[in-house]
C-alpha cells in the first residue's frame, strides 16, 4: 500500500494518533484513490482488520440486521459513447472494462427508463411482502 493519506487523514491522525483506544467502523474498507486509511494495517495492497463482524455474522446472531433481498434484474441497455459508437448489452454479456463501464452507466442513468422500470418493480414486490407481513422495509440511496 503505498504509505500517502489524504489531507483529512493525516489531520485525523494527528488529532487522535495518541489515543489509547480507536474505533474505526467501516463497509467499505478501502479507498478508491487507493490512499491509505488512518490507523489500519496493511499487508500489501489489503486492509488487514482487527475485528471483523459480517453480515452473515449479523443475521445468525438475530435482530441485528433483516435479510436483504436482491432479485435479479435483466433487460438490454443501449448507449451512444463519446466517439459516436452505439452500444447495446444486456448485464448476461461478456464486455471488455469499458464496454461494462458504459453499460452500467446506463443502467444507471437517471435520464433512462431502465432504472425508473427497476424501482418500481421493487416497490410493487415490496407492498406483496408487506400484505403478507409488516416487516419487510427497503431503503435505496444516492451518493
Amino acid at each position: 500500500m503505498v504509505a500517502r493519506i489524504a489531507p483529512q487523514g493525516a489531520a485525523l491522525q494527528e488529532a487522535m494518533g495518541v489515543a489509547a483506544r480507536r474505533l474505526s467502523l467501516s463497509g467499505t474498507p478501502f479507498r478508491s484513490d487507493t490512499r491509505a486509511i488512518p490507523f489500519v494495517r496493511y499487508q500489501g495492497d489489503e486492509a488487514i482488520p482487527d475485528f471483523e463482524y459480517r453480515y452473515g455474522d449479523a443475521l445468525r446472531d438475530g435482530g441485528v440486521v433483516r435479510p436483504a433481498y436482491f432479485p435479479a434484474v435483466g433487460g438490454v441497455m443501449e448507449w451512444s459513447a463519446s466517439d459516436g459508437v452505439v452500444g447495446a448489452a444486456s448485464f448476461d454479456d461478456a464486455l471488455s472494462t469499458e464496454l461494462a463501464n458504459q453499460r452500467l452507466r446506463t443502467a444507471l442513468s437517471l435520464d433512462g427508463d431502465w432504472l425508473a422500470g427497476v424501482l418500481s418493480d421493487a416497490v410493487y414486490r415490496l407492498r406483496e411482502l408487506r400484505n403478507m407481513a409488516a416487516e419487510p422495509a427497503a431503503r435505496v440511496a444516492q451518493a
